[in-house]
């Protein structure tokens, strides 16, 4: 009787214990920008602007809004911003001071956007609708470029 204790102690309860994986956190979905130089027909990434001059950058997001109609906005109180009308998600930004430039990115959807939640029920799993959330302006990018 001992034994079958000792056996129970020392062998399957740790294989127990540590059999179950860990949940690892997904990432999340939530909409994301990256700041490009446009040099040529390649991409870099951003990581300075030019002073006095126009520097063409590119705005890519990624995550979360990909099926929802949007609008990209990019904005900035530190320099000139002017949108390229032949090139979509492409700005040319002039900085007006020496200091830091700071550029503000935000996307103004045009639909309703609807949060889910699934439900187990009966070996279905039909979605049901949580949240709507109504045509907003939501900032998705902030970023400190140094004037050189």
């Amino acid at each position: 009787m001992k034994n079958n204790y000792l056996l129970l102690f020392f062998v399957i309860f740790p294989l127990l214990c540590f059999s179950q994986k860990e949940k690892k956190l997904k990432d999340d979905n939530s909409p994301k920008a990256t700041f490009w130089a446009v040099s040529g027909d390649s991409l870099i990434p951003l990581h300075y602007l030019a002073k006095d001059k126009e520097n063409r950058i590119q705005i890519k997001v990624h995550g979360g809004i990909n099926n929802v109609k949007h609008e990209i906005t990019v904005s900035s109180k530190d320099a000139v911003v002017k949108a390229d009308p032949q090139v979509k998600n492409q700005y040319l930004i002039t900085p007006v001071h020496q200091k830091p430039c700071e550029i503000i990115v935000d996307i103004t959807t045009f639909e309703n956007y609807y949060g889910t939640q699934t439900i187990h029920q009966e070996g279905k799993k039909p979605k049901k609708k949580i949240i709507m959330y109504p045509p907003k302006r939501y900032m998705v990018g902030y970023e400190r470029f140094e004037v050189r």
